[in-house]
């Protein structure tokens, strides 16, 4: 139930409809395709979907890897910027999460902040990801 296969890219593409499926599992910043009644295929964000939402995982093209002078220029451009989070239960710990925020300080994504070599990475390129597709 809530569940539809359609044929993508030569290969099938599951699809669900919201809640059901597996997009609370998901990072929230992940885009997801997204149906429309009329059939077109959007993209939304994790944390956009609203019930009834008719959506699957979307099939990740390969992109060439980026260097970090270009991560670095992509947030220049579009006013980027990074946020620790800390647990405010225990301050003075690693951080447990990062955002991205816009110009206005307004977050526009958050990650969990794991690998302390590639946070940063992991939380921009999706947005760059998105930006190319």
């Amino acid at each position: 139930m809530g569940r539809e296969f359609f044929i993508m890219n030569k290969s099938i593409t599951q699809f669900y409809v919201y809640p059901d499926g597996y997009a609370d599992k998901m990072p929230i910043s992940e885009f997801v395709w997204v149906r429309a009644q009329n059939g077109d295929i959007t993209n939304k964000r994790v944390d956009e979907l609203v019930k009834g939402d008719f959506y699957a995982e979307r099939v990740p093209s390969p992109l060439p890897p980026r260097g970090a002078d270009e991560i670095l220029e992509f947030m220049a451009k579009w006013c980027l910027g990074i946020r620790y989070v800390r647990d405010p239960e225990f301050p003075g710990t690693e951080p447990i999460k990062i955002q991205v925020i816009d110009k206005n300080n307004l977050e526009i994504c958050s990650y969990p902040y794991v690998n302390t070599k590639t946070c940063i990475r992991d939380a921009i390129e999706p947005i760059m990801d998105n930006e190319e597709l």
